[in-house]
């Protein structure tokens, strides 16, 4: 398919989410970072699978304690988020929003600005 084809960015994508599950989230974190330059280059930013890895890499992020470079992520995903909530109410933006919420505010506790 290529390196940019959303189905391969989906496979990588969902191998770094089976990792991060199991919590290896450092063998997650290199396969998010690629998921997420391709979703950048194929989608727009506020794309909602571009959206999602920001928030699913943002985590792994704060698991391995890089809380910096989480907050800056989750942030993005957050901005992106409410975003699409003005186009667009629906429960499943809200529950992200609400997710990305309690996971900064868990890198703020550990982290402060």
């Amino acid at each position: 398919f290529g390196d940019q084809d959303v189905r391969t960015l989906n496979s990588i994508n969902n191998l770094a989410c089976a990792h991060m599950y199991a919590k290896s989230y450092t063998d997650a974190k290199p396969l998010f970072e690629e998921a997420l330059a391709g979703y950048r280059e194929v989608y727009l930013a506020e794309h909602r699978d571009t959206l999602k890895v920001m928030h699913r890499l943002g985590y792994t992020l704060a698991q391995l304690e890089e809380f910096e470079d989480a907050r800056l992520l989750l942030q993005e995903a957050l901005d992106g988020y409410r975003k699409r909530s003005v186009r667009s109410s629906s429960a499943s933006i809200q529950r992200e929003i609400d997710s990305i919420e309690r996971i900064l505010s868990y890198v703020d506790s550990q982290f402060p600005k």
